[in-house]
């Protein structure tokens, strides 16, 4: 049986220094060992080694896009940031399931950039199984100083306050990448398996959740499990406003809750329809 040299932790600060453009010789540098015992790391995350090519077609172009928030994909962007982009010396970091790499894709369009998206596995002990995982990583000093201006700075998970200065007419495109980060739309049958239920939540910091709930307009209770809390939508009307507020007309989204919401407006457009003809019979 091999002994490994790094530890969990060491490990995961090797590939995402990999990931963010460090070579395995500057790896070698910065924790010791061999070539070989970094390319084994990466290996048994499943990160694929880049060529010189790849490496030289990797970059970012537009370091002054959140400097100024004034157009719906910097206003989106500038939202799904605050909750799912992770800011660590000086980088950053972008993680999403391996099923919203189209997502990543559209990110590196509105940079106007050709930062590679990377996949790998992510280890789940608890389930003794790997969570597939893309990726994208860079460094830019003027990225990470405008994001910090505007409240996304490191260790913001619980600390993380609500962009107060955006301009109102692109308010729904922000909160939009804010759902798409840590919202959630589901459905499950109730009363025996005869009627179809939507639920939709909200989570992060209580600052966040609250300008959220304020913003949506619909006066829900703010649950809190541990350091997190959560907004609740449960009733129709709650989540046919929900949904109408931040998907009619938008442009930038994430395809699979987009779809999700198309769908509860159009089943609960059916009812109203429905309602009226019954009301009219009557």
């Amino acid at each position: 049986m091999s002994v490994r040299l790094f530890t969990d932790e060491i490990e995961l600060q090797i590939c995402n220094l990999y990931l963010s453009g460090l070579s395995s010789s500057g790896l070698v540098k910065k924790f010791g060992g061999s070539e070989c015992t970094v390319i084994n790391v990466l290996k048994r995350h499943n990160i694929e080694r880049r060529s010189r090519t790849k490496a030289q077609k990797s970059y970012l172009s537009r370091h002054d896009y959140f400097d100024k928030i004034d157009t719906e994909d910097k206003a989106y962007w500038l939202g799904f940031s605050s909750d799912d982009a992770n800011i660590i010396n000086g980088q950053y970091r972008l993680r999403l399931a391996a099923k919203d790499k189209v997502h990543l894709e559209k990110f590196n369009a509105c940079l106007g950039s050709k930062i590679r998206i990377f996949e790998y596995s992510v280890k789940n002990t608890k389930f003794k199984s790997d969570k597939q995982a893309v990726g994208l990583v860079f460094r830019s000093k003027q990225v990470v100083t405008s994001l910090a201006n505007l409240g996304v700075g490191e260790n913001k998970s619980f600390t993380l306050k609500p962009c107060l200065s955006m301009p109102e007419k692109l308010k729904k495109h922000y909160l939009r990448g804010l759902f798409d980060g840590d919202g959630c739309i589901t459905g499950h049958y109730i009363r025996s398996g005869k009627t179809w239920q939507w639920k939709a939540s909200f989570c992060g910091s209580a600052d966040v959740v609250s300008y959220f709930v304020g913003s949506i307009g619909v006066p829900i209770k703010i649950g809190k499990q541990d350091n997190i809390f959560i907004a609740q939508y449960s009733s129709i009307d709650s989540i046919q406003t929900l949904c109408k507020t931040l998907y009619s007309e938008a442009t930038i989204f994430l395809d699979r809750k987009r779809d999700l919401a198309f769908e509860i407006i159009e089943n609960l457009r059916g009812r109203d329809k429905n309602a009226q003809v019954n009301t009219k019979s009557n």
